[in-house]
């Protein structure tokens, strides 16, 4: 065997021991008599044929608007886009810490000539833009049914909307400050009292995040960006609908509801 097919061999059984390793921590504790019971009552061609194209639009809608964020770095095509964006979400579902958000970067670095840490930027904005974006909704479903956010009572939860828009959009003006020269001026002095070996690659790190995350001093990128943001969210609702009705899932997902995702099912709990 080749040297190429060897490590191509090698890479695909270390991908499958991962995959192994990250299945079995998932399932851990599950009681897999009540599993196949639930499986057995389980609707699957109404959550098949609800949540197949609303996932599809879903992450077409997100390759889009990633496409926006990136445009003034590379002209990466929107295919290029989708295809991260599904590896990221892979790879999100089988590994802690959000890793594939990581590795939707390093994809796309690949396939478009950016580098990973100036497209971590744009991911950066990207999640400023949808805890926005959940903001509003939360605040349309609060103001048409008085519904419990993530255990809060409506009454309560209005109260905490305004931070919850204020806070990502006052990020979202700060980060256009934050240019490349501001950002080494700013870290300068901090990473070079951590040497060269350290200091100069995280400073490099920084600047190329900052360099990201500029895509919002490009004009016209506002307004489709916010738009597309609220589209997302909003094609994340029929999958979690399906599940409840086809699946008997009892949500939020996880523990305490503190994930963004389970403010998003528990918004799904009013159409419901």
């Amino acid at each position: 065997m080749t040297d190429p097919r060897r490590r191509r061999a090698l890479q695909a059984l270390l991908a499958l021991l991962i995959t192994g390793v990250a299945l079995a921590w998932v399932a851990r504790g599950i009681d897999l008599r009540a599993l196949s019971r639930s499986l057995a009552e389980a609707h699957f061609g109404l959550v098949l044929a609800i949540s197949l194209p609303a996932f599809f639009a879903n992450f077409a809608l997100r390759a889009w608007r990633w496409q926006h964020l990136t445009a003034s770095l590379a002209p990466i095509g929107l295919i290029a886009h989708f295809r991260a964006i599904c590896v990221g979400f892979a790879l999100n579902n089988l590994l802690p810490f959000r890793a594939g958000e990581l590795a939707r970067c390093v994809y796309l670095a690949r396939e478009g000539g950016v580098r990973a840490p100036t497209l971590m930027g744009t991911v950066l904005v990207e999640r400023l833009f949808d805890f926005a974006g959940l903001g509003f909704l939360a605040g349309v479903f609060l103001g048409l049914r008085g519904v419990s956010v993530l255990g809060i009572e409506a009454s309560r939860a209005a109260t905490l909307l305004p931070a919850f828009l204020l806070l990502p959009a006052a990020a979202l003006a700060l980060l256009p400050q934050l240019t490349p020269a501001r950002v080494e001026r700013l870290a300068g002095p901090g990473t070079r009292l951590l040497g060269k070996r350290l200091g100069y690659p995280l400073l490099g790190f920084l600047r190329d995040v900052a360099a990201g995350s500029g895509v919002l001093r490009t004009r016209g990128t506002l307004l489709p960006i916010c738009l597309l943001t609220i589209a997302c969210w909003l094609t994340s609702v029929p999958p979690m609908w399906a599940a409840i009705q086809g699946l008997d899932v009892v949500l939020p997902l996880a523990p305490n509801g503190a994930a963004l995702f389970d403010a998003s099912a528990a918004l799904t709990l009013w159409v419901a």
